[in-house]
């Protein structure tokens, strides 16, 4: 007989006591409706209480008495054990040595650390306590700009010259040249 491998878990879980309300009543109908999984639900049931009876009878059959006893025996058998590496005694020595001196090395460095931050100010020289700022009082030469050549096809051309500032050269088109309208240069 072979039936849906859902429904067999569906099965296992009726059986064990695992669905909900809802899903139980819906197994119970189903199982109402269908008798090879009403028959597949009996033989689980069968089985089930062949293999609980079994588990008690053997339960009931066992003996606890120098069960304790048995057990500190084997406890104190002596397993022997490999003979640890030169690496192996060497890592176990140095961090019992260590375990040793962690509080007094961590406050050492601490020591150094704050040693450090108050002595550092008197051992940097700042060049500005040696000697006073020069100041210069040569200006910078301007930069030159040659223009070399410059064509224009239509329009004006400006050219405002004022040594105080940079050289500005306007193009003005035609078409921005208008009785009514605000000039607003090219600059190029």
């Amino acid at each position: 007989m072979s039936i849906d491998k859902n429904k067999e878990k569906l099965l296992h879980l009726f059986l064990d006591n695992e669905l909900s309300q809802s899903q139980a009543s819906k197994t119970r109908q189903m199982l109402a409706e269908d008798p090879a999984l009403a028959e597949e639900y009996e033989r689980l049931c069968l089985l089930r209480s062949a293999l609980r009876g079994r588990v008690q009878a053997e339960v009931e059959q066992a003996n606890f008495d120098g069960l304790w006893d048995r057990i500190r025996s084997g406890m104190h058998k002596s397993v022997p054990q490999p003979e640890p590496g030169f690496w192996e005694r060497m890592r176990f020595r140095l961090s019992e040595y260590m375990a040793l001196y962690k509080p007094l090395l961590a406050s050492a460095l601490a020591a150094a650390l704050v040693a450090f931050a108050l002595a550092t100010p008197f051992f940097t020289v700042h060049d500005t306590q040696l000697s006073p700022p020069t100041i210069s009082t040569a200006q910078a030469p301007a930069p030159v700009v040659e223009v070399v050549s410059y064509e224009v096809d239509s329009g004006v051309v400006v050219i405002d010259a004022d040594p105080s500032k940079p050289l500005v050269i306007w193009h003005i088109d035609e078409q921005t040249l208008t009785d009514d309208a605000v000039v607003r240069p090219k600059q190029g």
